[in-house]
């Protein structure tokens, strides 16, 4: 018997910019204010079952008004097309938006079944492609992820999106310190790439091109890439001319204040800290 065919918008590098999400939200105490963020799809291995989740930070889901998602549709034969996108509004206490337990990690997931679930129920078939740990990248891997590695971020800087097709903006840049480092003491590595508003969320991408390092050399072969991170904040220079560290802002403000051309990320590995806490909500598996 045949297989049946790949869908290559589920395959391989092609489909990087379908597992993201364009996010608005209100800004408490401000009614007409909007922000803009970026989540990425994630399947949680829990005892009972996955659970699929949208990964972004806290600063970007925590403390909002409302939270809107935008989604593609799913064609007959499985594709993702290309459209508007369609937005679902979730009020502030719809659904369970779940920070990081370390106060100084800025990384927040939210359930995202029920909205998929609401839309199917009104005729919209969502195209859900989750990330999942397959494409994390293992410690062995992260050994070699030295400075200068190429690396790809998927999101919406200053929300700015093709909106007549719902798709992201790709960008590409470099590591800038070893992964292996713990930037400035903390979980985090530093990349060299504009992190303005809107990226917030931005899952980021080891990426190798035909040539990929090893802890035991080179290995040859085709494209491949590993998911290593979240992009959460960046330094900026001051009217004093000081630099300092700041989320990167999800609402596009006039500042004396410039990002520079880096951006700080929370490593991947953090997302294995919810799982105690999705394991107690979601109770043991069934019988």
């Amino acid at each position: 018997m045949e297989s049946p065919p790949l869908n290559p918008d589920t395959q391989g590098l092609a489909a990087l910019p379908f597992c993201v999400a364009r996010i608005t939200a209100g800004v408490a105490g401000a009614p007409t204010a909007i922000a803009y963020g970026t989540g990425f799809l994630y399947r949680f291995s829990l005892p009972g079952g996955d659970l699929i989740c949208l990964v972004s930070n806290k600063h970007v889901l925590e403390g909002r008004p409302w939270i809107e998602v935008g989604f593609a549709q799913q064609t007959a034969d499985g594709r993702r097309a290309f459209g508007p996108s369609t937005n679902i509004r979730v009020p502030a206490g719809a659904l369970p938006v779940i920070g990081h337990p370390d106060p100084d990690v800025d990384l927040a997931i939210m359930p995202i079944v029920p909205l998929v679930n609401e839309m199917k129920a009104k005729g919209f078939d969502a195209f859900v492609l989750s990330l999942d740990n397959s494409v994390c990248i293992t410690p062995d891997r992260a050994e070699a992820l030295t400075a200068a590695t190429d690396v790809i971020m998927v999101g919406f800087p200053n929300g700015l999106m093709d909106e007549a097709n719902n798709l992201p903006v790709v960008r590409r840049g470099s590591l800038a310190t070893p992964y292996r480092a713990n930037y400035a003491g903390s979980r985090d590595f530093v990349i060299d790439i504009a992190a303005f508003g809107g990226s917030s969320g931005s899952p980021v991408f080891a990426f190798f091109n035909g040539m990929e390092p090893t802890p035991d050399g080179m290995t040859m072969g085709g494209q491949s890439f590993y998911l290593i991170g979240v992009l959460h904040s960046g330094p900026v220079l001051n009217a004093e001319g000081r630099i300092e560290q700041r989320p990167v802002p999800t609402q596009t403000v006039i500042v004396t204040q410039q990002m520079i051309h880096l951006g700080y990320c929370a490593k991947i590995d953090l997302l294995q800290d919810f799982l105690p806490y999705l394991e107690r909500v979601a109770g043991p598996p069934p019988a």
